[in-house]
């Protein structure tokens, strides 16, 4: 069986975002935009205790100059809203 959330109690707790968070955009030496998800209960074990599982994204934009590499990561940002 899938794992699921009851629906009434994550919006209580959450919001809109009820199993991932949006997106982050981290700057630096590389950038990359970040997706987190929720780890369920049951899984919770295997990641140390952990609530949320994070990915980071590279894709391609490191490659571009300053307002190409802007732009990329907008767009990487706005995919998953």
């Amino acid at each position: 069986m899938p794992f699921r959330f009851l629906k009434h109690y994550s919006d209580q707790i959450l919001g809109k975002f009820i199993n991932w968070k949006p997106p982050k955009l981290y700057k630096g030496k590389r950038w990359w935009v970040e997706y987190q998800f929720r780890i369920p209960e049951e899984l919770r074990h295997r990641y140390k205790g952990a609530k949320w599982k994070g990915f980071p994204v590279f894709e391609d934009i490191n490659r571009y100059k300053s307002d190409e590499k802007v732009q990329k990561a907008s767009v990487l940002r706005s995919a998953t809203v």
